[in-house]
C-alpha cells in the first residue's frame, strides 16, 4: 500500500567519535506529501531516531523531558509535492566508557541511543502517531513510517 506521506533521514556520512569533549551531529529529517491532500504531521513525542548495527540489531534508546516547551505540537498542513525538513541538534558523548548519541527533540526532551563504538552503523528515522479516536479534518496524520537507513561510520577522535 502506497503511503500518502515518506520519510527519510540524512546526516554526514562520518562521525568523528567524541574525546575529552563532545561532538556536533547534524541530523535531518525529510517529510515528503505524496498524497493528495494536505496533511498536518505531528513532532512532537512521535518522531524517533535509531541506529543498528549491520546485522540490524538496534542499539537501546531513551528519552526524558524535565518540562514542556510551549508552542504547537504538529505542523502546519504540508501541501500535496511539498516537503517538512527537521533539523534536530545532536552531539556524540563519552558515557559510561562508550560512546552515545544524544539529541534534543525540539520540545523541551531529550533522547539518548547508548552502546556505539567504532564502526558502521545504519541511522534511521521513525515517525509513530497512532493516537486512537475520532480524527478531526486537521487533525495529524496518523500511522507509522520507518526511513531507508543511512550509513554512518564512527571513526576515531581527531587530535
Amino acid at each position: 500500500m502506497l503511503l500518502p506521506i515518506e520519510i527519510a533521514v540524512t546526516a554526514e556520512p562520518t562521525w568523528n567519535a567524541p574525546g575529552t569533549r563532545a561532538v556536533p551531529v547534524r541530523l535531518r529529517v525529510r517529510f515528503a506529501n505524496r498524497g493528495s491532500r494536505p496533511e498536518r504531521l505531528l513532532l512532537m513525542d512521535s518522531v524517533r531516531f535509531t541506529l543498528s548495527d549491520p546485522a540490524g540489531h538496534e542499539l537501546p534508546s531513551g528519552a526524558a523531558r524535565d518540562a514542556t516547551r510551549r508552542g504547537p505540537s504538529a505542523s502546519g498542513p504540508v501541501a500535496p509535492g511539498r516537503v517538512l525538513s527537521l533539523e534536530r541538534e545532536a552531539w556524540l558523548e563519552r558515557h559510561g566508557g562508550g560512546i552515545r548519541l544524544v539529541g534534543e527533540d525540539g520540545f523541551g526532551g531529550r533522547w539518548w541511543i547508548e552502546g556505539l563504538t567504532l564502526g558502521d552503523w545504519r541511522l534511521r528515522v521513525r515517525y509513530d502517531n497512532e493516537v486512537g479516536g475520532a480524527a478531526a479534518a486537521d487533525a495529524p496524520w496518523r500511522g507509522r513510517l520507518v526511513s531507508r537507513p543511512r550509513v554512518v561510520r564512527v571513526v576515531a577522535p581527531t587530535p
